[in-house]
C-alpha cells in the first residue's frame, strides 16, 4: 500500500461477519475444508439474523445522529444555513452530517449550493422543516 501504518477497522457488528468470511477464504486458499459447507443452513440463519440486527442498529444510529444535528441547530439558534443539492429536493447540509428534503426547492443541478431557512425543529418526532432561501454565494 505504500504507507507507514495501516489499520483495518470496522463496526463491532460487522466484525463477526468479516471473521466468518475470512475463515472461509483462508480455508479455501490453504486447500482445507471450509468451516461452513456450501448452503449451510446454520450459516444462512446466522447471516439473516445478522442482517436484521445490523439494519436495526444502522437505523437507530442514523436516528441518533439526526437527533443530535437537530439539537445543535436548536441550541445554536441557527435560522439559515447552506447545503448542497444531492438530487431533486434532497440536500446535504454543508456544516452538519445531515441530509433532508426541501419541499419548495426549485429544479437545480446536483452539487448546486443553496441557502436554507431553518423552520420548525421537533426533537420528539426528530423532524425538521426547511425552506429554500436562494442560491448560496460562491
Amino acid at each position: 500500500l505504500g504507507v507507514a501504518q495501516y489499520l483495518w477497522a470496522s463496526s463491532p457488528l460487522r466484525r463477526y461477519s468479516d471473521l466468518v468470511n475470512q475463515r472461509q477464504l483462508l480455508a479455501v486458499v490453504a486447500g482445507e475444508k471450509p468451516p461452513y459447507a456450501e448452503g449451510d443452513a446454520e450459516l444462512f440463519a446466522a447471516a439473516a439474523d445478522f442482517e436484521v440486527t445490523y439494519a436495526q442498529y444502522a437505523e437507530f444510529q442514523n436516528r441518533m445522529e439526526h437527533y443530535w444535528c437537530l439539537r445543535w441547530l436548536t441550541q445554536e439558534q441557527v435560522t439559515e444555513t447552506t447545503a448542497t443539492v444531492m438530487r431533486e429536493n434532497l440536500v446535504r447540509f454543508d456544516a452538519l452530517p445531515l441530509v433532508t428534503r426541501v419541499a419548495d426547492l426549485p429544479p437545480l443541478a446536483a452539487d448546486a449550493r443553496v441557502r436554507l431557512g431553518i423552520g420548525r425543529v421537533d426533537l420528539l418526532a426528530v423532524t425538521l422543516e426547511t425552506r429554500y432561501a436562494g442560491l448560496a454565494a460562491g
